[in-house]
């Protein structure tokens, strides 16, 4: 990992150089002072982002990777996911859109007002988070997508996979169910629904790291 090397670092390695050195260092902080903060922390920003999203892959390549899948069998798959996921954030998306749109009069109007530097009158205020509470309050029709959603990705990843495969599947959630609490039932779908929900649909950067997966294959290949 590449380091930029702090003030003190900078010191050291300018300490043979006299006073030409002191003069030197009594200048340069403060200038690279003024441009390094905003790009050093995007820099580890970055990284961090990297690197916790990478603890989160592997432990879903390990559940992935258990289901041996073929090349041919994660090309369907990713298709499948892809495809499922941008219709199910399109359904979410009209959701919310519907719920705002009949208060969208209000709410521009209340930013209108807000930004000219005059207070939010209480009905206005009052009639927007009712309107809000509402609509996120609403769990039932975010459920129901989610299930539909679920539904149709299983059902799609049940002709793709074997019927070894969904049992791998089925018995990893089944399994893992039982380190967080013991005496949950279910019978083989469930189990293997269950596999979907976690390792698949519940996990945001499910597209991305199949792609990776794809891409680490043909690397491999490639370097036979």
């Amino acid at each position: 990992m590449k380091k930029s090397l702090s003030v003190g670092q900078r010191r050291i390695r300018w300490a043979a150089g006299g006073v030409l050195c002191v003069l030197s260092i009594s200048v340069l902080p403060v200038a690279v002072a003024r441009v390094q903060p905003a790009a050093e922390l995007s820099r580890i920003q970055k990284e961090v982002q990297e690197l916790t999203e990478s603890v989160a892959d592997i432990g879903q390549l390990k559940f992935l990777n258990a289901l041996e899948l073929t090349d041919a069998q994660l090309e369907k798959i990713l298709a499948v996911v892809t495809s499922l996921q941008e219709e199910h954030n399109l359904r979410l998306a009209q959701f919310d859109q519907t719920a705002l749109k009949k208060i969208a009069a209000d709410i521009r109007t209340a930013r209108r007002i807000a930004l000219s530097g005059k207070p939010v009158p209480e009905e206005l205020n009052d009639r927007i988070n009712k309107a809000i509470d509402a609509h996120l309050k609403n769990t039932q029709k975010r459920q129901e997508l989610f299930n539909r959603t679920l539904a149709d990705l299983s059902q799609k990843l049940r002709e793709i996979l074997t019927p070894e495969q969904i049992a791998t599947a089925a018995r990893i959630a089944r399994e893992e169910t039982e380190k967080l609490k013991q005496g949950v039932k279910g019978n083989e779908a469930q189990w293997f629904n269950a596999y979907v929900q976690s390792v698949i649909l519940g996990y945001p950067r499910i597209v991305p790291l199949l792609q990776e997966m794809r891409a680490a294959r043909v690397a491999e290949r490639q370097g036979e």
